[in-house]
Order: C-alpha cells, then structure tokens, then sequence
C-alpha cells in the first residue's frame, strides 16, 4: 500500500503540473476585439475582475485509480468497471494581488471516494468469488470461510476494509499543492512555472459562473493530457 500512495501522490502532483503547464503552454490566440459602442448600463466587471476567486476543474480519476487498486488487490477489474466514476475537483484560487494557487479539494475527494467505493464493493465481491469459483470453491463455500476467517459476509468485509483504510490520507498521503502568480493580458492568461513567465498563455472567457480555458498546445504536451482526460478546452466552474 505504501508503493500506491506514492505512485497515486505523483500522479496527482503530475496532473497539477500538466495543467499549469498547459496554462503556461498554449500558443496565443487574436486579443479579442473592443466593442466601443458606448453603454448605457451599469459598469460591467472586467475580465481580471472576473477572473478572480475560486474556480473547479474537474478530473476523472477512475481509471488511474482502478489500475492502482488492481495492482494492490492483484484482481481484474477491467471488465466490471465500466459504471464506475470517480471525479476529483482541482481547485484555481485567483487572487486579486496576481498570486494563485492549484490544489485539490478534499471535501469533495472524501464524497466523490465515498460513492465510488459504494459502487466497487459488489464488484470485488463478484470477484472473489470467480476466483475461488476457479480453484472449486462454490459461493456458499466462500460465504462461509469469509464467516469464518473475517466475521463478515464478502462484500460487507470489502466494505469495513475500504472504511477502516482507505481514506484520502492512506491513499495519497498529504494531497500536493502549487501555489504560483499570474497575469492576464486581454483574454491572455498564464501562469508562471518556476517563477517564470512563458511566451504564450492560456485563452479565457467567463461567462457568469462558468470558465472556459482554451490553447493550441505542444503536440507531446497535449498528448500527454488528452491520455490523463484533461484536453482543452476545460470548463470551469466557479466556486
């Protein structure tokens, strides 16, 4: 289990990163044309003022998470999890000073985990019980040795081992963060890496609550995120 936290720690620092980078990577886009035309309303916010707050990007983790559990429970899940979801929220914290930082939210981690592992109990049950199904033993016969051994019936001891040890802690360990600056230029944002600032930036538009990033990337960087699920562009919502 120590082995997958740190694999499952290191992925997450890598999607982070992968997503600063991207916001730091795409090539610019045309600055949006000024609408002159003069108004009669009141003064509406700009994009920076907009901009600033919190905003959620979410991650679909099922797959990494599925092939780190199968790697642990030495199980194939591969044709069971189909219905299976699990989403994780990657917070943007703008604010208004040009600091920012990306992190993960685990209130929402501890819910989306919580049903996630509701949905996979019955799943490593059936498992199970192909398995010793396939060394002879029938499901009455594993029923009873799960009785036996462990108190509990197959799927409710899945259930009490997932509480017991697997929380957001024993899973990932302490959740990574980035805290950086940023600037926005027009509709332009980027977001420095290492404490510098690129060439190109990310484009944005916010319309109320929702943002949407967009950028032409780097053809090894934009594969790299299309295989984690997080091609441009992304929607955001405010938080």
């Amino acid at each position: 289990m120590k082995t997958t936290k740190i694999l499952l720690c290191m992925l997450l620092s890598l999607c982070l990163i992968l997503i600063m980078c991207a916001c730091a990577g795409s090539e610019k886009s045309p600055a949006a044309q000024k609408d002159d035309t003069p108004s009669t309303t009141e003064r509406e916010l700009t994009l920076a003022e907009k901009l600033v707050g919190e905003w959620a990007l979410e991650l679909d983790v099922t797959d990494m998470i599925v092939d780190q559990l199968e790697e642990s429970l030495e199980m194939d899940l591969s044709d069971k999890t189909s219905e299976l979801e699990l989403i994780f929220d990657v917070r943007f914290d703008f604010e208004e000073n040009g600091n920012c930082e990306l992190y993960f939210d685990e209130a929402s981690m501890e819910y989306s985990m919580g049903n996630f592992f509701d949905d996979l109990c019955p799943i490593l049950a059936d498992v199970t019980y192909e398995m010793l199904e396939a060394e002879g033993m029938s499901k009455d016969e594993t029923d009873e040795m799960f009785e036996v051994q462990f108190g509990s019936g197959v799927e409710e001891y899945f259930r009490t081992s997932i509480e017991e040890g697997l929380s957001i802690a024993d899973l990932f360990g302490e959740l990574p963060s980035i805290s950086s600056t940023y600037k926005l230029e027009g509709d332009q944002l980027t977001i420095a890496v290492d404490g510098v600032y690129g060439n190109d930036a990310a484009t944005i538009s916010i319309d109320g609550d929702v943002m949407t990033v967009d950028g032409i990337l780097d053809a090894e960087l934009q594969e790299t995120l299309d295989s984690m699920g997080l091609s441009l562009p992304w929607i955001m919502t405010r938080r």
